[in-house]
C-alpha cells in the first residue's frame, strides 16, 4: 500500500484490516469470497508483523479455498504459506504449533527443501555463459526439473522485483520441463552467445 508523503502507513493498514474485518461478515454466505477476505487479512498481518494472526488467516483462506474446491486459489496459498514459512524460518514450527496445533500439512513440510532448490537454482542463474548453464541444468536437473523447483524459481522472481535475468530463467525451465534441455536452449538462439 503505497501512501503520500508524511502519511501513517501503519494507519491505512490497520483501516484495511479494519474495513476487511468488516468485510468478513458481509461474506460468511460466500464461502469463496470469505476465503479471500482472510487471505488479503493474513498478507495484511504479515506486513504488520503480527504473525499469529497472519498465520491464522492464511491458514483458515487456505481451508475455505479446498472446501470451496478451486484448485488456482488452493495453489496460491500453498505458495503464500510456504513463503511465510520461509520468512519466518525456525520460528514458524513453533508458532504453527502454537496457532494450529496440528502437523503441518505435507506439502508444508515438503518446503523445508524450497532453501535447497533455490541454492541451486541461484548458482544456475549465475553460470558464466549459456554453455555453462546449460551444462548445469543436465547435471542437476533431477533438482531442477521438477514442479517443486518451478515453484522455488517463482518465489525468487516474485521476491526480487521480477529481476529479468530470474524472469529469463523462470521461462527457460518452464521450456526444458515442456520439451526438454536442448530444445529449450535451442530456441534461445544467438542469445547463447551473451552471458547466462
Amino acid at each position: 500500500m503505497a501512501g503520500l508523503p508524511g502519511e501513517d502507513r501503519r494507519a491505512r493498514l490497520l483501516q484495511a484490516l479494519n474495513d476487511y474485518t468488516t468485510a468478513l461478515d458481509l461474506r460468511r454466505d460466500v464461502p469463496l469470497a470469505y476465503a479471500m477476505t482472510l487471505g488479503n487479512m493474513g498478507n495484511l498481518y504479515n506486513t504488520l508483523e503480527d504473525y499469529s494472526k497472519a498465520l491464522d488467516c492464511m491458514w483458515k483462506a487456505y481451508l475455505g479455498f479446498v472446501q470451496a474446491q478451486h484448485a488456482p486459489y488452493i495453489e496460491q496459498s500453498q505458495r503464500i504459506l510456504g513463503q511465510f514459512k520461509g520468512q519466518l524460518g525456525a520460528r514458524f514450527d513453533a508458532l504453527w504449533q502454537e496457532v494450529i496445533g496440528q502437523p503441518q500439512p505435507a506439502w508444508l513440510q515438503a518446503n523445508d527443501d524450497t532453501d535447497r532448490l533455490q541454492g541451486l537454482l541461484i548458482a544456475w542463474v549465475q553460470t558464466p555463459d549459456w554453455s555453462a548453464s546449460r551444462t548445469y541444468l543436465e547435471a542437476h536437473q533431477a533438482d531442477i526439473l521438477t514442479e517443486q523447483a518451478e515453484q522455488a524459481m517463482e518465489m525468487l522472481v516474485q521476491g526480487n522485483n521480477n529481476h529479468p535475468e530470474l524472469v529469463r530463467h523462470l521461462e527457460l525451465l518452464r521450456s526444458a520441463r515442456r520439451e526438454g534441455i536442448a530444445a529449450a536452449y535451442a530456441q534461445m538462439g544467438s542469445g547463447q552467445d551473451e552471458g547466462a
